[in-house]
């Protein structure tokens, strides 16, 4: 009974505090500073990509996916792609860990050409939401690249950093290039102030055949 209560007194309370909002611009937060839930609205948050509140990634991340179809993705792939650059939407480079090389093969393997380090897996595009591009690698990779230092972590550690898949998110691709949208988090230590960054990817098809 006292549940029934509260849930009906929200419902009064959001009617009459929300009547003129859009449901949809309603987020309600859930974390360590507030427990029991508080509500912002997506319109009062920054939706600056350079500067993106964390409330606001996953809604933009899907906003700015490539609309082409899954099919016309796949053909589109296939070939060899070297970077061209890694910037943020205001124009300046970010240093940012990125293969140079990609090669993406008709049976859905690709090679990947980290710093000289190659790395090998399977790649598919999903259906949901399309322009995801999904990556699996055959060999587990590490969030840290010194080799010494991941043999005297104990396993926990080890399991805790490292991956064997990863998600792209395709933002455009045509028949000579293909752009990565990618959401870097900043201040990642001060759990008020963070925010996120949008660099774009961009890769160049190298392979004149496939063009």
């Amino acid at each position: 009974m006292k549940q029934k209560l509260l849930i009906f007194l929200f419902a009064i309370l959001s009617s009459s505090t929300f009547g003129q909002t859009n449901p949809e611009d309603i987020i309600i937060v859930y974390d360590s500073l507030n427990p029991r839930g508080k509500i912002i609205l997506k319109s009062e948050l920054a939706s600056n990509l350079d500067s993106l509140s964390t409330h606001l990634v996953d809604d933009k991340r899907i906003e700015l996916l490539t609309k082409k179809d899954s099919s016309t993705i796949k053909k589109l792939l296939i070939g060899n792609w070297k970077l061209e650059s890694a910037k943020r939407i205001n124009g300046k480079t970010l240093n940012i860990q990125t293969p140079d090389q990609i090669r993406f093969d008709e049976n859905q393997n690709f090679i990947q050409n980290l710093k000289g380090k190659i790395l090998k897996g399977e790649w598919f595009v999903k259906q949901n939401p399309i322009g995801n591009l999904h990556l699996k690698y055959n060999e587990r990779q590490f969030l840290i690249t010194d080799e010494e230092l991941i043999k005297q972590l104990p396993e926990e550690q080890i399991e805790s950093m490292s991956f064997n898949s990863d998600i792209l998110s395709i933002m455009e691709i045509d028949k000579e290039h293909l752009i990565f949208a990618n959401f870097v988090l900043e201040n990642a230590q001060d759990f008020d102030n963070m925010f996120f960054r949008l660099v774009l990817i961009t890769y160049i098809k190298t392979d004149k055949a496939s063009r």
